[in-house]
């Protein structure tokens, strides 16, 4: 456990998961995200599987996360998405316009 970056080799400090019971470690990735007031820096190099609030993909290892669940890869044309960079294919929206379907690539 740690309680301040300076505690670190690797400089960074924060928490293992996006919970709010989850312990202070040193990151393994070096870096982490600052998530929001209540959870406060969460690691990143998050697996799949991993909440990333906000659908923040910086958490994830993948660097993907898709209704707030770190992904394992890309998804494919036709799979839900959040934004662009999701997708394999860069490209993320409606499939009709002026709809509340979810968006997909």
């Amino acid at each position: 456990g740690c309680t301040a970056d300076l505690d670190c080799a690797s400089y960074a400090c924060a928490r293992q998961t996006a919970s709010p019971d989850a312990p202070l470690v040193c990151c393994e990735s070096a870096w982490y995200v600052f998530v929001n007031p209540a959870l406060g820096n969460v690691c990143t190099w998050q697996s799949n599987g991993a909440l990333c609030p906000s659908n923040r993909n910086e958490l994830c290892l993948n660097n993907v996360c898709v209704d707030d669940i770190c992904q394992d890869d890309q998804r494919l044309p036709g799979e839900p998405c959040d934004n662009h960079s999701d997708c394999i294919t860069y490209q993320c929206g409606k499939q009709l316009a002026n709809t509340s379907d979810e968006s997909v690539c």
